[in-house]
């Protein structure tokens, strides 16, 4: 694209994000229709109040146009749907409710009957006159924009609810009724990913007063959901526009340059809101607030943020708009899981972002940067309580690390290898083996005849404090003795345990709900001797994988999963 185009529409080099505002102002009237407030439609229903939604339709609707034209003409006079409602509710199947030509049938899940027998078989979403109810016009209105939400509108039916609702007599309508209550039902497990469907939601629907607000509340409200939610939203406009445009190769973009494909990246740059959207895209001149604005964009995405635009930030701006699109739907549905809902307070560790995050009174309080286990020795995704820490803790390698990387030094160096870094020996009793009396020639295959330990010290790749937690992988949170490592872009090089940057800073808020003060904590650690401290009020630990996620800035944020290669949503940038 040389351009920003939308249905042959030229919307100007120098406002990139006219037509996204404009296709976000169709998205948020949508909005409004399906979670804030109803119209009338000429037919009694629980009150609602209406002037924001009627404005909305009245933008987007010719004059004189009604929440008729959602579903089917009104007929010549109401039909009464009690007693078909009734009938079909009985004979669940019968090949008298179903129009092939039309293409619909009626669910043969009578779960909800006792919902509408309760109820007198009183419609609860279609009226006599083959209108949709108000609350009927916000859920088919809610169900066809579910992909606001990453979910399919397919699977709800919409398209054969309003097929019924145009054949227009008593079993039609009586068809569009029981298809939008089971798609309601279906839609509520979807958006908290559950088996079970709730039918008493059904009955809570009905006779809810402010339906706009029922439909708002039965989606997940977390704030990482409700962010993630609207990123999708923003980017789902940016490719409804065509998405932005690729920039061209050549050499690295940097401060200070003038390039003709500048104006490129420009653009690209104001379509994801790291650069200001009122400035000239057509600058070829490489000046220090385009440079900041590519900071911003490498930081989003895990790179090095030099400002500079080699290979590898310029194959993460070309990422197509629909890609990006895709991560964050793949990621809000993650959301929706159980296991990703932490609650108030939870220690949460992201692979993907080489991030550990503590939250306490669902407040965000340590951020910190972690290392995770290189490819083949993954960090696990796990959920389990972090319920004892060691301070100054002795390190004994699994025996894997000991046969595979100690044991070739040992034969190379002999036993001042041992000496020198702090390891000792133990046979199965846990008695101490002097290393000189070792016959290591006679040490062969995967089994070793001891067991090695090293005592606390500098040497120690733990560090100063280890966190536990149940696991069947034998691995744990700690600290390290080469903080350097920390400074790396992709930090996926342990053996599988996470190091944590900030382990310090962790140990002393987890002690300090058992009382300690910082001066306790440093006590011990200078002191030398392991110490071992079980919690009594554990912390739920989360180790999670998410690829896309927004910050506290509102900043959209992007990685790779650093343990998937041949996936389409990978980017080749570390």
């Amino acid at each position: 694209m040389s351009g920003i185009s939308a249905k042959g529409l030229d919307v100007g080099r120098k406002s990139p994000l006219l037509t996204i505002a404009i296709m976000l102002a169709v998205i948020f009237m949508a909005a409004a229709c399906s979670s804030g407030t109803t119209v009338s439609s000429g037919v009694a229903d629980a009150k609602q109040p209406a002037g924001d939604t009627m404005l909305a339709l009245q933008a987007v609707s010719a004059p004189g146009e009604t929440l008729k034209q959602l579903g089917a003409s009104s007929p010549a006079h109401s039909i009464p749907l009690e007693g078909t409602l009734a009938d079909m509710l009985g004979n669940p199947g019968s090949a008298v409710y179903r129009n092939s030509a039309a293409g619909w049938s009626v669910p043969t899940d009578i779960s909800v009957a006792t919902v509408y027998r309760n109820r007198g078989n009183r419609p609860i979403w279609v009226s006599s006159d083959g209108r949709f109810t108000p609350r009927g016009a916000l859920l088919i209105d809610r169900l066809t924009d579910a992909r606001v939400d990453a979910l399919d509108p397919a699977a709800y039916r919409t398209e054969t609810i309003r097929k019924a609702m145009a054949q227009g007599d008593a079993v039609g309508l009586s068809a569009a009724e029981l298809m939008l209550s089971e798609a309601l039902v279906r839609y509520s497990a979807d958006l908290w990913d559950r088996k079970n469907k709730d039918i008493s939601l059904l009955a809570r629907a009905a006779s809810t007063e402010n339906f706009g607000a029922f439909l708002k509340d039965i989606a997940p409200a977390d704030l990482t959901y409700g962010r993630l939610r609207d990123a999708l939203g923003k980017y789902n406009a940016i490719v409804m526009v065509g998405g932005w445009e690729t920039i061209p190769g050549g050499g690295t973009l940097r401060s200070g340059a003038s390039d003709s494909r500048v104006p490129a990246l420009r653009r690209r740059l104001a379509f994801s809101g790291d650069l200001p959207e009122d400035g000239d895209t057509e600058i070829t001149y490489f000046d220090g607030e385009l440079e900041k604005a590519v900071k911003r964009f490498q930081a989003r995405h895990g790179l090095t943020p030099d400002g500079a635009v080699g290979p590898k930030s310029l194959t993460v701006l070309n990422v197509p708009a629909e890609v990006r699109a895709e991560q964050l739907a793949a990621n809000l549905r993650l959301q929706r899981k159980p296991e990703s809902r932490f609650g108030d307070r939870a220690i949460v560790v992201n692979v993907a972002a080489y991030e550990m995050v503590v939250y306490d009174g669902g407040k965000e309080i340590l951020r910190s940067r972690t290392i995770i286990g290189k490819p083949g020795r993954e960090t696990p995704r796990l959920v389990s309580e972090l319920k004892w820490l060691e301070i100054n803790p002795t390190w004994t390698p699994p025996s894997r690390i000991a046969i595979e990387e100690i044991m070739p030094k040992l034969r190379r160096d002999g036993p001042e290898y041992l000496e020198k870094r702090g390891f000792r020996l133990f046979d199965a009793q846990s008695r101490e083996i002097d290393a000189e009396t070792l016959d290591l020639a006679s040490i062969k295959g995967r089994r070793l005849p001891f067991t090695l330990r090293q005592d606390p010290g500098p040497r120690n790749p733990l560090g100063n404090v280890k966190f536990n937690f149940p696991n069947n992988e034998a691995i744990y949170l700690h600290d390290t003795s080469t903080p350097r490592l920390f400074n790396r872009a992709n930090r996926a090089i342990s053996h599988g345990c996470v190091r944590v940057e900030a382990a310090a800073e962790l140990a002393r808020l987890l002690l300090q709900a058992e009382g300690w003060t910082p001066a306790d904590y440093e006590k011990i650690v200078k002191a030398g001797k392991t110490y071992r401290v079980k919690l009594h009020n554990p912390m739920p630990l989360h180790i999670i994988t998410r690829t896309a996620w927004v910050d506290e800035n509102n900043g959209v944020q992007f990685r790779n999963d650093p343990y998937v290669k041949s996936n389409k949503l990978q980017v080749a940038s570390n």
